[in-house]
């Protein structure tokens, strides 16, 4: 068996395919506007309802525009799924966005090192329950993501994940994010292959091993199958 333990990265990418804005690239990047200014922790402290407002104004676009998943996030699904069905290893997907569009393709085994708008934080108790459709309160409540300033979450997990990766797939993203950006050399420093797949060319592509340019909602598709055909 050629590959027994997969573990995905996600970014922007996959999800912008689905109509969800990135935030450093392409045309419609919420970075540069007033969003960038109030989703950093020093804001949270010094300006907290201008902070806790943005939020809940992006949580309303969210709802308002129902996205869906595309096939790229079916396609991880399916891999998972398969690997699951026939008992190979372990599949993770380690995901730098906060929306819940690989849950909702059918991912179970989702890693959200940046959090999640589908949770929030009671700023009293630190207890984080299920974000609803209703406005953060600014006096109690906070998103349970990471602000600009704040570590990233489950770092051990991630740290234990890695270190056991057969097959690591970058999906989506510009690479220019610490930690994420050195997942890749922690993969191959232990013997894993590494694949990097994204619709632009970036700085850092040369860490890995095979490079595939275009749609993930295009390319994940075949080569969930290519990965599938050469365990049959």
């Amino acid at each position: 068996m050629k590959y027994k333990n997969i573990t995905i990265l996600t970014g922007a990418g996959i999800s912008a395919e689905s109509g969800i804005p990135t935030y450093r690239t392409g045309e419609d990047k919420l970075w540069g506007t007033d969003f960038k200014e109030f989703s950093t922790i020093q804001s949270l402290r010094t300006n907290r309802i201008k902070s806790i407002e943005a939020f809940n104004e992006r949580k309303r676009r969210y709802i308002e525009n129902d996205y869906k998943p595309n096939a790229g996030h079916f396609s991880l699904a399916k891999l998972e799924n398969y690997w699951r069905d026939n008992k190979i290893g372990c599949f993770n997907v380690i995901t730098q966005n906060i929306d819940s569009l690989h849950e909702l393709a059918g991912s179970n085994h989702v890693v959200h090192m940046h959090g999640s708008l589908a949770k929030k934080r009671r700023i009293d108790t630190n207890n984080v329950v299920d974000w609803g459709n209703e406005p953060l309160n600014p006096d109690l409540e906070r998103p349970e993501v990471v602000l600009f300033g704040e570590e990233i979450m489950h770092g051990r997990t991630i740290e234990s994940i890695l270190n056991f990766t057969d097959l690591y797939i970058a999906v989506g993203t510009s690479m220019t994010v610490f930690p994420a950006s050195d997942f890749v050399l922690q993969v191959k420093q232990l013997g894993g292959y590494t694949i990097f797949v994204n619709e632009e060319k970036c700085f850092l592509d040369g860490r890995f091993h095979k490079t595939i340019y275009g749609k993930s909602s295009e390319i994940l598709p075949k080569l969930v199958d290519d990965i599938i055909n050469e365990l049959l």
